[in-house]
């Protein structure tokens, strides 16, 4: 019977995880180091909670300002119906501004986080969300980066 993912999270991976959400390049050599394990033992950790689907993938953190995209909106989305909910539902991830989104309970339907060149880019796509329902525009003005899980230590 296959171990659970949580089964994995043991004190040792939870350091392990915090070195490599730190720097995904970072070479098992150096987090055994740190922690005391051999590279084949950090390896084979890292490769376990791989296989058990804990650790997704490895991606790049980019400078948004530097591509351009220097606007962020925190979206708000009352939808019109069920139906365009769904709809919603559908497009969401194959919009280019929407950086990520979360369907939620409570008084909106949706959450969004958006990045944009300009002004007229984010009405545009304000526009485009009213055929949806009723869009709410925060205009972020400062994000302190916060990416990474740490152990929930007592």
């Amino acid at each position: 019977m296959g171990r659970k993912p949580n089964d994995l999270i043991d004190e040792t991976n939870w350091r392990i995880l915090e070195e490599i959400q730190q720097d995904g390049r970072i070479a098992f050599k150096e987090i055994g180091d740190r922690i005391g394990l051999s590279c084949s033992a950090v390896s084979e950790r890292v490769k376990r909670m791989e296989e058990a689907g804990l650790i997704q993938g490895f991606t790049v953190r980019l400078d948004e300002e530097k591509t351009g995209l220097t606007i962020r909106a925190i979206i708000a989305v009352k939808c019109h119906s069920p139906m365009k909910e769904h709809e919603l539902l559908e497009k969401l991830p194959v919009l280019a501004p929407v950086r990520q989104y979360w369907n939620v309970t409570g008084a909106n339907d949706f959450f969004l986080e958006a990045l944009f060149t300009s002004v007229h880019e984010l009405h545009l796509f304000l526009s485009m969300l009213n055929l949806y329902g009723q869009p709410e525009t925060s205009i972020t003005i400062g994000k302190p980066y916060k990416g990474f899980l740490k152990h929930p230590r007592p």
